[in-house]
């Protein structure tokens, strides 16, 4: 193998805060990915060299209170793949980490959920993710247009963020 690509991802969206769900979230999209990534991250080392495309969210840059322990599970990726790059760096082996970050994209997750706006249809989110693991780029919004969101977020204080 010479790319893996962990991706795990369950939601809350109905904004379910019983632990049953909430721990169900965890285990997959924290727990999941970690086992994920970490495996391929050993498996690269010993290879000597390997590509993992980690899959977070633009979810993961803030936290909702209808969907709080996903949103907090794709933070978690996006700062794990950080670190992993940090990793690969200085690591004896040509490791490669790429963050993709989709915002709504055609899925199981996003059928029959209205109001959503910007929902990629497929086939350009796969385009673009091809596109970013061919690049071998740090880090890749799907669609592109989701960072203009992003920065959008991280302009936005606080103290607007809680009131929504």
């Amino acid at each position: 193998m010479d790319v893996i690509v962990p991706n795990a991802g369950v939601s809350n969206f109905r904004g379910s805060v019983d632990w049953e769900t909430e721990r169900r979230v965890v285990d997959v999209n924290v727990r999941g990915f970690t086992a994920l990534a970490n495996y391929a991250f050993s498996y690269f080392e010993n290879k000597k060299e390997g590509h993992i495309v980690g899959v977070s969210s633009i979810a993961g840059m803030f936290g909702y209170g209808l969907s709080a322990t996903y949103n907090a599970s794709k933070a978690y990726v996006s700062n794990y793949l950080q670190g992993y790059r940090q990793r690969a760096n200085h690591a004896d082996a040509n490791i490669t980490i790429t963050e993709i970050q989709p915002g709504f994209v055609e899925s199981e997750m996003t059928e029959g959920k209205k109001g959503m706006f910007w929902v990629a249809d497929t086939p350009k989110a796969v385009q673009q993710i091809a596109n970013a693991i061919k690049r071998e780029k740090n880090h890749a919004y799907i669609t592109k247009r989701w960072r203009l969101v992003a920065w959008a977020i991280k302009l936005i204080p606080n103290w607007i963020l809680n009131k929504i």
